[in-house]
């Protein structure tokens, strides 16, 4: 597989995630936890597969064999809005 193939199941799987996090949400209720993670709640899950997403591109993007630095690695956009 190469790395534009590997881009469209990133891309894939990114979608299906975004789905099942508005149906979490379309129940109107407060944001729900998420069981297998104890004390994290769908919020927190996001936030951290964004960061998982943005690496993961990151590491597609620039056709990287091998692991990134992660101190060069470009900051998520909450950490650029808080700056």
């Amino acid at each position: 597989m190469d790395h534009v193939e590997r881009l469209v199941v990133l891309w894939t799987e990114t979608a299906a995630f975004e789905k099942a996090v508005r149906r979490a949400f379309d129940l109107g209720e407060p944001v729900p936890a998420v069981p297998s993670c104890p004390g994290w709640s769908v919020t927190d899950l996001v936030r951290h597969l964004g960061g998982v997403h943005r690496y993961l591109a990151h590491v597609l993007r620039e056709r990287l064999t091998v692991p990134p630095d992660p101190a060069g690695l470009p900051p998520s956009p909450r950490a650029a809005r808080t700056r």
